[in-house]
């Protein structure tokens, strides 16, 4: 959906964005999860909880500020080595090998 609606929209979720970071403030509807029950098919007995999966549905433009932070804090954490080197998860060019081959 945002590949398709981001060439109208684009300035305008960059300026909340920005703002956002600006004003260090996230909207509160940005935050809020919404919890949906669904039922598991095949189920003989729906009276029983354990037929139903919940599924957490966050706002999607949550989403995109999310990344857009963790790009920026993960580009300052390389450029300025704040990291140990012997810190593997969630680097880039880094490998569970070279991992394992630090730890052997």
């Amino acid at each position: 959906m945002w590949r398709e609606l981001w060439p109208v929209v684009g300035d305008h979720v960059l300026w909340l964005y920005n703002t956002s970071l600006e004003l260090q403030h996230t909207p509160r509807q940005w935050k809020t999860a919404r919890i949906v029950t669904l039922r598991k098919p095949g189920k003989a007995d729906y009276t029983i909880p354990k037929v139903f999966r919940p599924i957490s549905l966050l706002p999607t433009i949550s989403k995109g500020l999310g990344a857009t932070i963790a790009a920026r804090l993960s580009f300052i954490m390389e450029t300025y080595s704040l990291l140990p080197s012997n810190h593997f998860g969630a680097r880039p060019r880094r490998s569970t090998e070279q991992a394992l081959n630090a730890l052997v």
